[in-house]
Order: structure tokens, then sequence, then C-alpha cells
């Protein structure tokens, strides 16, 4: 009898543990689906800035389905508890800041077409945000580290105030 109460209170312990341990987890389970999800949008947007030294009009349904795609996904993250990492990534790839798509495709809207340069250099720049959100989601599984493109909050260099503007396009 003396057994079967040790026994008992070791199973017990193993359980509250358990529970322990899950309860302290510092990150969301991992998502299959939103990683996919994630792949396939970053996939469709490094496609849609490659169309875009042509018009934007040709373009427009494309950008707002994507837009929308963008805002689901996003939601759908941050309805998910510790997934904060996540959520802001997807901040990043909506928000109205310099570098985000949703800021490119406006940018084109406004401009019609882009430039070659332009398109690459923000190409580069949005799939990294995209190769970032989807470590994110990896690292759920994996527990591997990922590094933010943002990197720390850079620091402006001063530019002299007889310098010559930039080319606005």
């Amino acid at each position: 009898m003396a057994n079967m109460f040790g026994v008992r209170r070791v199973w017990l312990a193993q359980i509250a543990i358990l529970f322990f341990l899950v309860g302290c987890t510092t990150t969301a389970p991992f998502d299959q689906t939103a990683q996919l999800n994630a792949q396939q949008l970053k996939a469709q947007t490094l496609a849609l800035i490659d169309r875009s030294g042509n018009k934007f009009t040709a373009s427009q349904n494309e950008v707002t389905a994507l837009v929308t795609k963008y805002d689901a996904a996003a939601s759908a993250a941050a309805s998910a508890e510790k997934n904060e990492p996540v959520t802001q990534a997807w901040g990043i790839i909506r928000g109205p800041q310099s570098g985000s798509a949703v800021e490119y495709f406006n940018t084109w809207k406004q401009r019609g077409a882009m430039r070659p340069a332009i398109r690459a250099e923000k190409k580069a720049q949005i799939g990294r945000h995209f190769d970032y959100l989807i470590c994110l989601e990896s690292a759920k599984q994996s527990g591997a580290a990922c590094i933010n493109p943002l990197g720390p909050a850079p620091t402006a260099p001063a530019i002299p105030a007889d310098a010559p503007a930039e080319d606005p396009q």
C-alpha cells in the first residue's frame, strides 16, 4: 500500500511539472499553416515587385488582394498567445514605415511605375523581412535564433547642409 502512494505521488509530481513547463513556454506553438502562408505571401509579393516596372493600375487589384492577405495573416498571428515577435514582424511588412511592402506599393501607386534599381533594392529588403518572419515561425519548432533584418536602431549620419538633394525616384 505504501508503494502505491509513492507511485501516485511521483505520477502527480510528473504531471505537475509537465503543466508547469507547458504553462511557461515563451512562444506560441509552431504553426505550419502560418509558415506556409508566409512563404506563399513572400513569393507573391516578390513577383508583384518584379511587375512594378509596369503601371500600377494594371496590378491594383492584385495589390489590394495581397494587402488583404497580409491583414488576415497579421490578425491570425495577433490572436495567438505569446506570438508578439511574429505579430511585430507582420507589422514591419504591413506598416507605413520605409521598407515595408505596403509602403512600397503606395509609392508604386504614386509614381505609376518603379525603376529597376528601386525594384531590386526593395525586393531584397522586403524579402529579408519575410525571411525573418518565416524564421520566427520555424524557430518555434527548431529553437533556432533569428536575426532581425532591421538590426539595432540605426543612427542617421549627419548630412551637411550644403549636400545636394537626392533624386526623388
